[in-house]
């Protein structure tokens, strides 16, 4: 069998091909970003990693939860700050329950397949938040903007139109009044105005005084006196019905007036004989009225008993909690004292707050340093500059030594100058070196990513491998079954000359039985090849 490999078909040539699925899902987070409002994503030279790390901050911002991490987005970050920022992004998911995983390794290898479920995730909580939030801050706005702004002028009057039309729609009127209006019943007793009052509803009322005074003499002069004091409440009820006059109602209430004030004194005439007997209901009206009263009370005490037995139960339950919380308020200080003991034993946190004091030592007499040079610059550049001012005016161009020290004086400085701008370039270039130098969590990053991406090409070569492997036996296959076809062809051919003569169909015969012994080599050969091929395979298997 002929073939070739991939390298022989392909010499010189390497084929890049991009993830169509990648890209596609890749838009599709931009494009959710930008919906959501995230229009950063928009802008055409940034690299999809800071559109997609940016979005994500923006939207675990807009969820408005308190977190207590550094999710602050700079256009100007490091790639290190921004795989740092990538970390805590990761880490802050599980915190806000989102239901997708996510690893940092895969944001930063733009593995689009399990960043698109986490993103619309969170683009969906943030739309949510911002729905409830807005309303909630439109309320507050409106509820601060009502006390500084003032009603309009015509919306409070119509506000005291609707507010007058109410009272007078439900205002008191009186049916009855004493004679005179209110001048007329100003002159009256209060007993007195609450009795013409109580007459207005029934004419069965009795006075309190007369109610009091027949419940102490009702078995006395039970006799003697009955027809006397009826008589005089009749007379005082009759005189106070005729001084009451009806109050001004609708027209229709005027025609009945006299009427009603006639039946209301034959009812009156009619109920005087039976007074004693309503101060005797009135006594039983009393005492029932006392019989709710205190059965309401024990009701009440019943129900106070049950609450402080409730009280007593609680009030034991937290003397147990009590307990239970000072046993293990004496335990943690157990383990305190223990921890302080194995601490005074070992010499390493002592020799960490030496190290932390020293630092911070250190870091004082920096900035006493720094402050120390910036006085000592500023009163340099406040004489450099009266120099100047005095050599312009020309008051020491006569003083050879004043130019002496002016022209010492610069030279120093354009000497520390110099050295400040060395010393702040050497600080850059160590800045970006010591930036350029990854720490261990990158490492271990970029050792998972390149894993994958190992796997991934690997499956590649695999799978190419398979295709070339393909084409090389369909090759061979056309190349056999061209050859027969030709062998076929040239046997045809030579078929009808050879039917002519016996020694021409004998030399035909031979010929097709010398290439049937050929091919049935080849064959036997291939066999062999690969049985050979396929114990070899069993062996490295």
């Amino acid at each position: 069998m002929t073939g070739c490999t991939g390298r022989e078909a392909h010499e010189g040539q390497m084929e890049v091909r991009e993830d169509e699925e990648q890209r596609t899902k890749l838009e599709q987070c931009l494009e959710l970003l930008v919906a959501a409002g995230y229009f950063r994503a928009r802008i055409q030279g940034l690299p999809p990693f800071d559109k997609l790390v940016g979005g994500m901050a923006w939207c675990i911002e807009s969820c408005c939860i308190d977190l207590d991490v550094d999710l602050l987005y700079h256009d100007n970050l490091t790639i290190g700050q921004k795989i740092s920022l990538t970390e805590r992004l990761v880490s802050v998911l599980p915190v806000l329950q989102c239901p997708h995983l996510l690893q940092p390794h895969q944001v930063q290898g733009l593995d689009a397949a399990h960043i698109l479920p986490v993103m619309q995730w969170l683009v969906r909580e943030a739309l949510a938040k911002r729905a409830e939030y807005g309303s909630v801050s439109r309320a507050v706005a409106a509820l601060h903007y009502a006390p500084y702004q003032p009603t309009p002028p015509h919306h409070a009057q119509h506000i005291l139109h609707d507010l007058t039309t109410i009272q007078c729609g439900y205002e008191f009127v009186r049916r009855w009044s004493v004679a005179g209006g209110r001048q007329g019943g100003a002159g009256l007793a209060p007993q007195q105005r609450v009795h013409t009052t109580l007459l207005e509803y029934s004419t069965d009322h009795v006075p309190p005084a007369n109610v009091a005074r027949k419940a102490k003499d009702l078995q006395a002069h039970e006799e003697i006196g009955n027809t006397q004091e009826n008589s005089a409440e009749a007379t005082e009820r009759q005189q106070l019905l005729r001084s009451m006059q009806q109050a001004p109602q609708h027209s229709s209430d005027h025609a009945s007036s006299d009427a009603r004030l006639n039946a209301m004194l034959k009812s009156a005439a009619a109920s005087t004989p039976l007074q004693p007997h309503a101060a005797a209901s009135l006594a039983t009206k009393n005492t029932a009225s006392l019989s709710e009263q205190n059965e309401a009370l024990e009701a009440q005490l019943s129900a106070l008993q049950l609450q402080s037995q409730q009280q007593e139960n609680t009030l034991q339950q937290l003397q147990l909690n009590l307990q239970q919380a000072a046993h293990a308020l004496s335990d943690t200080k157990g383990q305190l004292q223990h921890l302080k003991a194995d601490n005074q034993h070992g010499g390493g946190v002592e020799e960490m707050k030496k190290l932390v004091e020293e630092a911070e030592r250190i870091k004082k007499s920096e900035h006493q340093y720094k402050d120390e040079c910036r006085q000592h610059a500023a009163k340099l550049q406040q004489n450099i500059r009266l120099l100047e001012d005095e050599m312009k005016t020309g008051s020491i161009g006569a003083s050879p030594e004043l130019l002496l020290l002016v022209q010492q004086e610069r030279s120093k400085w354009a000497k520390t100058r110099d050295a400040a701008a060395t010393a702040a370039r050497q600080l850059a270039l160590l800045r970006r070196a010591w930036d350029d130098v990854p720490g261990n969590a990158e490492l271990a990053q970029y050792r998972h990513r390149l894993t994958e991406l190992n796997d991934m090409v690997m499956s590649s070569e695999r799978e190419t491998q398979q295709f070339y492997t393909m084409y090389n036996t369909l090759l061979d296959s056309k190349t056999a079954m061209e050859k027969h076809l030709t062998l076929l062809n040239d046997i045809l051919d030579n078929i009808p000359p050879s039917m002519k003569s016996v020694k021409s169909s004998t030399q035909l015969l031979a010929q097709v039985d010398a290439v049937l012994g050929g091919i049935q080599q080849n064959k036997t050969k291939a066999c062999n090849e690969r049985e050979h091929q396929e114990a070899e395979h069993r062996e490295v298997t």
